[in-house]
């Protein structure tokens, strides 16, 4: 499973708390709604204790409590419609989506590379509204109200008469038989009355006379005075108080509507009234005797005139998105506790405090110890007069020849006073204050008993919560019982038919699992509950088992795989199209490039209809097109259905950009050696008119022999002129341009004759491509030859005898050339004819300054000299040539700025990450060359200048011909329409940090005395950017083949295996490290992984380094 915020000895505490009601009069209500808020949500984000808790357990041992918490809810006498915890479920995984531009964890597995989501917060938020709003049920007693919270206002005509009729209405609510809901722990349940004070607006000495009455009546312990809203709403907006209950209200935005005036549902009570608004936590504002009518109706109870498809036997997946995007637009400008300050809050906190400790939990250790008393003496009972106290108590009890009927569905059906039941609820009560030692031993006593009269349903829970109890307890005095767990769900699940009892085993049981590390077992139980009564709990459960395959020690890289395969499939049944994409694009990095090109074909085309059921088009269509461009191996008829896909999805991408740039079209294939130009045809076409291309061919227009006869021809002529021999500047003249003519000459055209392109196409599918109205777009840039260029032809056209590099100087803002580091000591720099020379400089960053001082129209000149004098190039027509070719580029026009600020700061963050790489030096060569031509010895002297803007690409004084791939796709193309990438290359990514290895060359060391070698090596980091940079530095050794092992050997770094630095902007950082070895070879040190991402950004990229050598240590025995 993946990675979760909490540990599961957390979470399990944090799913069964205990259970408090509120019943508010509707004046105490209107007090809190002030803040938009219900009294039940005022508390939420005060209901975990501070501190420790301590009761006496029933051998008054003294028991230590962590962390508690409880859970205070409105009074809901209806149960919630499983379709409405569908939709619920729903909503809340569709509002959890993974952040954008989120890069995951590196996961390196064998061969495999694989970006993973550590974390998957939707499961976590699906798995905690689950458990939430599970209804209580009768075999189990974990969310049944232990107490109730009766709250008045000091505003109030008579608060003492109004807490009477709370109290009435409570009684009433618990033992009247018309109400089979909620659920209450035991008869006699908790009042605790709280009289809520305006500070702002109430009359503070009849709130405190109102208090002393009260406490004269229930007791110091059985009441509270709140005080609250200290700020008028006036005042609300004139200080900034920190909003904690927006995190809670979030996560169940759906039944805590927090619009009052526009809540999503409506309860009509007659024909004639108004229909009240439910809101919060299915409170409306109808008032009955008195009283509020706020129990009505359970907050996930559906509209009854909505969508059948939202009834309990519809489809998991309902319009989620819209409704949760519709909720989240409501809630956007709705401050909750505007009335409350930091005051206030510590007042409701150390409310939550007393009322646990001075009512709460005296009232759990009463209940404990009494049923405590009543289980021994239930153990000193003889078998014979037991079991016939049971058969007394269990007048109810379904008669014992009924017992195989009901074995297939839930077993036996007892009373509440039955005497099993109460060793159940002393377990549970155990289990809520986290006395887990006891409540196994009364879950171990239940079950036996349960068991034993053939109750599944009850036995399954006492299973269920004694595997639990049995991990928690401290110490761990034994092993967990997974076998408890595997015999509830198949008892929930089987027997009982009861697939919540049974998600809730498996999600428990897989988190207990993974903490111990068992992840083959957590899988196999999260893949075992998938089932097709829900898409959705599939998807989930699905994609966790995924991860625990690839969280295995030895990663199972293929089942990962798969299972996340079936994930998005089942996501996508149930209507997540965003989570079925995201896991379809996460398996698709296994299979991609592995030859399983049927599996690759299929993944493709569900990533494309997912991306177009999202309209992100782009990637549909970049989906489709890899479908097209590989060597497919589909049928014929899946090829075609293929191709109507892509061609369905680029029409609607078109429309909705007509002027975008044009499209690259995966088919037909151009075999681009095969390309031929043709001049010199006689006829021109008319404006306009079009000629049919099918079956034509240039060698109807091109006649080889002939053209060859005509350049023999030309030879002669210009061999006749020039005295019987050919120039050595002369080439012939071309006509026909094709993969062996030479084609780095411009050629010559006849003024207003065309020009004939041939194309040829390859279909590399099973089915036709028509293609119809092609046209060549072409664009005419007429050749400026400069004089630089002139000297160059010269120089290459005529007898070079010596060339000679006279000085090398450099032009920049920011860099100046300091030294040559050639190795031979000749300082003059010559050359042979047709010989090529190799020169090194080291250049240096101008001082800052330096750079201060100047502006920004300043540059630094620098000159290294070869030969006996310096030319000054800052004077000398260099700088004036530099100054010329700068101001031409200038003059071009510049990319607009946008107008979006985030575009912008994508742009900035562009070109921050482009600047690692980039120097933007001139480079001035200037040169002597001793020429021969018409036998006389010409002296030419010139200079070349050549810009290096990036770091590691070769840079040339003139443009170079690009010779076009033997195979290529379709292009077209639109000039004026020029994009720009919305991020940078991988290549510039991997430039923020350089590394260099420092260490000896060789070292030796006494092995038959020592057995291991330690070598000290320093890890060089150079941060490139003008930014801070994180850092990851990872020594683990990445899998490499046993060929690569033999040729340089295995060793271990010593220390840590994995570093993490922070970088400022150009920092050069120096890591120790320590290269262990236990044997003597030859070892390539280069091994160490860098990772970096920039401070404010997400992204992280392993720093590329194939191109450095290998950093080799020789290690000798002495």
């Amino acid at each position: 499973m993946a990675q979760c915020v909490q540990s599961v000895q957390e979470l399990i505490p944090d799913s069964f708390v205990p259970c408090v009601a509120a019943l508010c009069s509707d004046e105490a209500e209107r007090l809190t709604r002030l803040n938009h808020l219900s009294f039940a949500e005022l508390l939420k984000p005060f209901s975990r204790l501070t501190s420790e808790v301590h009761m006496r357990d029933p051998n008054n041992q003294l028991h230590v409590i962590k962390n508690l918490k409880i859970a205070v809810s409105n009074i809901i006498t209806q149960p919630p419609q499983p379709g409405a915890i569908r939709k619920l479920l729903n909503d809340v995984v569709s509002g959890s989506q993974p952040a954008e531009g989120l890069v995951a964890n590196v996961i390196t597995a064998g061969d495999y590379d694989l970006n993973i989501s550590a974390t998957t917060p939707w499961f976590e938020s699906y798995r905690e509204t689950f458990l939430q709003s599970m209804p209580a049920s009768d075999h189990e007693f974990l969310n049944h109200y232990l107490a109730c919270m009766l709250v008045t206002s000091s505003s109030e005509a008579e608060p003492m008469e109004q807490f009477s009729k709370l109290s009435q209405e409570q009684h009433r609510i618990q033992h009247n038989n018309d109400y089979s809901y909620p659920k209450w722990f035991i008869p006699n349940t908790l009042k605790y009355y709280v009289l809520l004070h305006d500070v702002s607006a109430g009359d503070e000495q009849r709130a405190e006379s109102i208090y002393e009455e009260m406490k004269q009546k229930y007791g110091t312990q059985g009441c509270y005075l709140l005080k609250i809203n200290s700020r008028t709403p006036n005042r609300a907006s004139d200080e900034q108080i920190p909003d904690p209950w927006s995190q809670y209200l979030q996560k169940n935005s759906i039944q805590n509507q927090e619009s009052y005036e526009d809540g999503p549902c409506t309860i009509t009570s007659n024909k004639n009234s108004d229909s009240n608004l439910l809101s919060l936590d299915g409170l409306d504002n109808e008032v009955k005797d008195g009283l509020p009518n706020n129990f009505r109706t359970h907050p996930l109870q559906l509209d009854p005139s909505g969508d059948s498809s939202n009834s309990i036997d519809g489809p998991d997946h309902v319009k989620s998105a819209s409704s949760l995007h519709e909720t989240k637009k409501a809630n956007a400008g709705i401050i909750h506790g505007a009335c409350l300050t930091l005051t206030d809050h510590d007042r409701i906190r150390q409310f939550i405090q007393e009322f646990t400790f001075r009512g709460l939990l005296p009232h759990i250790e009463k209940t404990i110890r009494q049923l405590n008393d009543q289980l021994i003496s239930r153990k000193g009972l003889s078998r014979s007069l037991f079991s016939a106290t049971k058969k007394w108590f269990s007048g109810s009890k379904v008669p014992e020849k009924s017992i195989n009927e009901l074995k297939n569905t839930s077993g036996l059906l007892y009373p509440p006073e039955a005497p099993e039941l109460q060793i159940r609820k002393m377990a549970d009560l155990c289990f809520l204050v986290q006395h887990y030692d006891l409540a196994y031993s009364c879950y171990h006593t239940a079950k036996k008993d349960f068991l034993n009269d053939q109750a599944m349903l009850y036995a399954a829970g006492a299973l269920e919560m004694a595997a639990v109890s049995a991990f928690l307890q401290p110490g761990a005095p034994r092993p967990y019982p997974a076998h408890y767990m595997d015999t509830a769900i198949q008892t929930y699940r089987d027997i009982c038919k009861n697939m919540v009892l049974a998600e809730r085993c498996v999600l428990l049981s897989a988190e207990i699992l993974k903490s111990q590390s068992k992840y083959s077992e957590a899988a196999a139980l999260l893949i075992r509950l998938t089932s097709e009564d829900s898409d959705l709990r599939s998807a989930l459960l699905l994609e966790q088992a995924a991860h625990c395959f690839i969280n295995m020690k030895s990663p199972m890289v293929r089942k990962y795989a798969f299972h996340m395969i079936l994930a998005g499939h089942r996501f996508s049944k149930a209507g997540q199209k965003k989570h079925a994409l995201r896991c379809y694009c996460q398996a698709m990095q296994v299979y991609k490039g592995k030859g399983w090109s049927l599996a690759e074909d299929h993944i493709n085309f569900t990533i494309g209809r997912q991306s177009y059921t999202l309209r992100q088009l782009d990637n549909a269509v970049s989906a489709f097109r890899h479908i097209l461009i590989n060597e497919s191996k589909q049928s014929a008829a899946q090829q075609g259905a293929f191709l109507r896909e892509y061609l369905y999805v680029y029409k609607n991408v078109s429309q909705l950009s007509p002027d975008g740039p044009l499209p690259q079209l995966p088919l037909p294939y151009i075999n681009s050696s095969a390309t031929r130009v043709f001049f010199g045809h006689d006829r021109r076409p008319a404006d306009g008119e079009k000629q049919a291309a099918t079956h034509v061919s240039l060698d109807q227009e091109y006649d080889s022999e002939s053209s060859q006869q005509w350049r023999e021809l030309e030879e002669h002529v210009v061999a006749v002129v020039n005295r019987g021999v050919l120039p050595s500047n002369f080439h012939p003249t071309e006509y026909c341009l094709n993969s062996y003519s030479d084609n780095s000459k411009f050629p010559l055209t006849v003024v207003e004759e065309p020009i004939t392109v041939e194309v040829a196409f390859r279909n590399p599918l099973k089915v036709p491509l028509l293609l119809t109205d092609l046209s060549l777009l072409w664009k005419f840039q007429p050749n400026d030859v400069s004089g630089k260029e002139n000297e160059v032809k010269e120089l290459s056209e005529a007898g070079v005898k010596e060339f000679h590099i006279v000085q090398v100087s450099s032009s920049s803002k920011h860099w100046k050339l300091q030294k040559s580091v050639n190795l031979s000591e000749n300082k003059d720099a010559k050359l042979a004819n047709r010989e090529k020379g190799k020169f090194c400089f080291k250049a240096m960053r101008c001082k800052e300054e330096e750079v201060a001082t100047q502006s920004s129209e300043k540059y630094t000149f620098a000159d290294i000299i070869f030969g006996n004098e310096q030319i000054v190039s800052s004077a000398s027509p260099c700088a004036d040539f530099f100054y010329r070719s700068l101001s031409s580029e200038l003059k071009k026009p510049q990319a607009q700025s946008s107008l979006h600020t985030e575009k912008q700061s994508i742009e900035d963050t562009m070109r921050l990450i482009q600047k690692c790489n980039e120097v933007d030096l001139n480079i001035v060569v200037l040169w002597k060359a001793y020429v021969v031509e018409d036998s006389k010895q010409l002296i030419l002297e010139g200079q070349h200048h050549v810009v290096l803007r990036t770091i590691g690409k070769e840079a040339f004084s003139y443009p170079q011909k690009q010779e076009p791939p033997e195979m290529e796709l379709l292009k077209f193309f639109r000039p004026e329409n020029t994009t720009v990438s919305s991020r940078p290359s991988v290549e510039q990514l991997s430039n923020l940090i350089r590394t260099s290895l420092h260490y000896p060359e060789s070292f030796s060391h006494p092995f038959h005395q020592k057995s291991l070698c330690l070598v000290p090596v320093t890890l060089l980091l150079s941060n490139c950017s003008k930014a801070d940079v994180d850092v990851i530095v990872d020594l683990r050794h990445k899998t490499t083949s046993p060929e690569a092992l033999e040729i340089h050997g295995s060793f271990t770094w010593l220390g840590q295996t994995q570093y993490k630095l922070h970088l400022k902007s150009q920092e050069l950082h120096s890591l120790q490290l320590k290269a262990c070895f236990v044997h003597t070879g030859v070892y390539n040190l280069g091994t160490p992984r860098v990772f970096a991402k920039l401070s404010d950004q997400v992204t992280v990229f392993e720093t590329s380094q194939q191109s450095s050598m290998p950093a080799l240590i020789i290690i000798n025995n002495v």
